[in-house]
């Protein structure tokens, strides 16, 4: 990496292409002749228009550039030949919040694939041994059993979430895309994460209600946690399996196996900790995790099951810590590229109403936490959200007009 702050995306191109923009490089492009291209893309309302002035940049703007510059040139002096700064390979590239810079090319995205598919395979393998804490009846089956009915058992809950969130979400949408078509104004383009943040929730709450009433088991009650570890343990199988796609030359596919790979190894670590949490001896056990698998049935039904309802707070307190530390990895990568494509297209409904499903490679691994609440309030408080975002966008219009 030569560049201090790396600002990098393939995606960039693939937009400026559907926007029929160009940049002087494609004069170059056809001869063969390598060349670094370098762009202010913010704004772009103001593109060939009168708008279109040095006010428009800021100092920090020109001083991230100067620094990318000076550094690519110095770079260059010291190169013997151009032939060493050029691929001869289909690549992917983005940066990591403007610190890394990262190309995957064919080799390295099959390694990324790999990668993806073995932290699968860890969470699966600690799964396995750690029913030796949970239910004694889970380890008389061979690993080989335990894969077979395992790995695959919940994938059509991720499938759920996963297609029915990405659909809520453009569906959240369209009255961004319906002000983009009628103004062809950039102020409200921002509304565009919580947009995908709702829609995207919402199928993630659908697939969980579907998954719980699949294993009838009711709203007050917590599923069990060996049920849990199964659908938890199938998301990082199926994350593994979307990741594959990674193998194609498009852009943002890298997004899967990122989130797949942190939520991987978020659950190996709670799966460690609450199987030694469980392994020590405790005066109250059952303080240390939710229900192992027992049968409903044997609870008389006049008893009222309210050990079965909540979560211990040590446990908790963990599954709250690990959701945050996923998302904390895994949310701000797409959450920049989406601000990148905000930057770009902002005013381009097109383009605009695409964009919220660049959160969904990270969003629909939630499934799991959903699972564990109940009440049914939960799409209702997101609606209440959408429209608070909804209601702040207008006021902002108006002021504006």
């Amino acid at each position: 990496q030569v560049a201090p702050y790396p600002h990098m995306n393939s995606l960039g191109g693939s937009l400026i292409s559907l926007l029929g923009s160009s940049t002087d490089y494609q004069v170059y492009k056809p001869a063969d002749i390598p060349g670094v291209d370098i762009a202010f893309y913010e704004h772009r309302e103001y593109y060939h228009t009168p708008g279109d002035n040095i006010d428009r940049i800021s100092a920090q703007d020109v001083q991230h550039c100067g620094a990318n510059v000076l550094a690519i040139t110095r770079a260059l002096v010291n190169t013997n030949s151009l032939d060493d700064w050029s691929s001869h390979d289909e690549a992917l590239y983005f940066d990591v919040m403007g610190q890394w810079g990262v190309t995957l090319t064919v080799a390295k995205r099959w390694l990324v694939v790999l990668s993806t598919w073995a932290t699968a395979g860890v969470v699966v393998l600690v799964h396995y041994y750690s029913t030796y804490w949970f239910d004694q009846k889970t380890t008389s089956m061979t690993l080989g059993q335990f894969v077979r009915s395992v790995v695959v058992s919940h994938w059509s809950y991720f499938a759920t979430a996963l297609g029915v969130g990405t659909f809520a979400a453009l569906l959240a949408n369209v009255p961004l895309v319906g002000f983009l078509l009628v103004t062809r104004n950039s102020l409200l383009s921002w509304t565009v994460l919580p947009n995908a943040i709702v829609g995207l929730l919402v199928g993630v709450d659908f697939a969980a209600k579907l998954w719980r009433r699949q294993g009838k088991t009711a709203q007050s009650i917590l599923p069990l946690a060996d049920d849990w570890m199964r659908l938890a343990t199938s998301g990082a199988t199926f994350g593994a399996f979307v990741s594959t796609l990674l193998v194609f030359n498009a852009p943002l596919l890298y997004l899967f196996p990122v989130a797949t790979v942190a939520y991987s190894i978020v659950l190996v670590l709670v799966y460690i900790g609450v199987g030694f949490a469980k392994s020590r001896p405790s005066p109250q056990p059952d303080a240390m995790t939710w229900q192992p698998a027992v049968s409903y049935a044997s609870i008389p039904p006049s008893e009222e099951p309210a050990n079965l309802s909540v979560v211990p707070l040590a446990i908790g307190m963990a599954l709250v810590a690990a959701l945050g530390v996923f998302l904390f990895v895994a949310l701000p990568v797409p959450v920049d590229n989406l601000w990148m494509i905000q930057s770009v297209g902002g005013c381009d409904p097109l383009i605009m109403a695409a964009a919220p499903v660049i959160l969904a490679p990270v969003l629909y691994l939630v499934l799991p936490w959903f699972v564990l609440t109940w009440g049914g309030g939960e799409v209702l408080l997101l609606f209440q959200v959408y429209l608070a975002v909804w209601a702040v966008a207008t006021v902002q219009y108006v002021a504006s007009a």
